[in-house]
């Protein structure tokens, strides 16, 4: 691949004022790629792991998606190179082209969804992305998924859209940036409950399961897992994408 600050990832994609490969487009490029490979649609990930984020340039740049089989999955890595030409890690994954009944997860039972909204505190998604603009994170239009974020006691609930400038495109992603990008947001609304002066940033995700294709709008529900400290800080937390339309909703 052959990336550039001046596509959309990357114009409306900042950290401190410079350009940065959004985490959830190397997920995307992985399953981009296997899915090219395996002449299958990936089904899961898992073991994700950010290792160093991708400062991008005006210039195109050249980052390597590796694939190498292992066992029933294949193991990813998306690289770049330094200068001497020496590979730089930015970010691993396992992936599957079965759900397998041995690591997959049960299908998630329907939320009610306007008895969540209902029971929160509803938050603009301007002020959202006031708040992570005070964290150094400036995100434009593409970037700006969250319509709403509802906050309720233990768990967030947004409503995320695709910006209409990308509705074109929006076929050709698996997984589009984007709208994981603001499905990753949502932990604000969990995570951000022990203060605001400290940003909450994802470096690993355990697992993805891919049950239908994503819309390009739906509803985010995310929740501190199991086991996850009190107050939610830089624990573990659950998300799921939600499909619009009716009091129950299914991921």
């Amino acid at each position: 691949s052959h990336l550039s600050g001046e596509a959309f990832y990357g114009r409306d994609h900042r950290v401190n004022g410079e350009p940065f490969f959004p985490g959830a487009g190397f997920v995307e490029l992985a399953c981009i790629a296997s899915t090219l490979a395996g002449e299958r649609s990936v089904a899961r990930i898992e073991d994700i792991v950010w290792a160093q984020p991708l400062k991008l340039r005006a210039a195109p740049q050249p980052v390597k998606t590796v694939l190498r089989a292992s066992g029933h999955g294949t193991d990813c890595a998306v690289v770049s190179f330094d200068p001497h030409g020496e590979r730089v890690l930015h970010c691993e994954a396992r992936l599957f082209h079965e759900a397998g009944p041995a690591h997959s997860r049960p299908r998630p039972a329907p939320l009610p969804v306007d008895e969540l909204v209902a029971a929160a505190r509803a938050v603009d998604g301007a002020q959202c992305y006031e708040r992570l603009r005070r964290y150094g994170f400036d995100y434009g239009p593409s970037f700006r998924g969250v319509r709403t974020l509802h906050q309720g006691a233990g768990y967030a609930l947004a409503r995320v859209g695709l910006d209409p400038s990308l509705r074109a495109q929006f076929d050709q992603y698996l997984l589009h940036p984007c709208l994981i990008d603001a499905a990753l947001q949502t932990v604000l609304g969990v995570a951000g409950e022990g203060g605001d002066d400290v940003p909450y940033l994802p470096f690993a995700l355990d697992s993805i399961q891919r049950w239908r294709p994503l819309l390009p709008e739906c509803y985010a529900y995310a929740e501190p897992s199991r086991g996850a400290p009190a107050g939610g800080g830089a624990g573990r937390v659950d998300l799921r994408p939600l499909r619009l339309g009716g009091a129950g909703v299914g991921g």
